[in-house]
């Protein structure tokens, strides 16, 4: 069973900033806004999805993607 996902940025070292919006909608995705997009569906079988740094915790600063709780959700990176 997979219990996490990894999106890979390509910085090496260094600092990537990550913005989190929740929404009741697939939100239009902006050419201008996003170089590069992709979608992805996961499923919170415990109504919780962090986002978490890989040499860090997760941040407290970031909202539980699960935000409906137990269920499926598309995250889009």
């Amino acid at each position: 069973m997979v219990v996490g996902g990894v999106v890979i940025a390509g910085v090496h070292t260094g600092v990537v900033g990550v913005v989190v919006q929740l929404a009741a909608y697939e939100p239009p995705l902006s050419s201008q806004e996003w170089e590069e997009a992709e979608e992805v569906t996961v499923t919170s079988t415990t109504g919780s999805l962090l986002v978490r740094g890989m040499m860090a915790g997760s941040s407290s600063d970031l909202p539980n993607l699960a935000h409906r709780g137990v269920g499926r959700y598309s995250l889009r990176v």
